[in-house]
């Protein structure tokens, strides 16, 4: 399934993010594993997917996605 979820480019941190994400997927009915958290994956420039685990990972997507992408959007692949 595909979820959009709008964060700030500026001052969004890790943690914010990934209970943002997991918040969105429990309202839309989608089944969450107990105990377990998402994992959260960028596609960078080569189109490889970066495993995001820290406030500076995620900085590094934004920055990304200002470098290439109009919009500055971020897709965030979630396992």
């Amino acid at each position: 399934e595909i979820f959009i979820l709008a964060v700030p480019a500026k001052g969004c941190h890790f943690e914010e993010i990934l209970d943002k994400i997991e918040r969105k997927i429990r309202i839309c009915g989608a089944p969450m594993p107990e105990g377990r958290r998402v994992k959260l994956r960028y596609k960078d420039e080569e189109g490889d997917f970066i495993t995001i685990n820290s406030d500076d990972d995620v900085e590094m997507a934004f920055e990304m996605a200002k470098k290439t992408s109009e919009k500055g959007t971020v897709t965030i692949m979630v396992q």
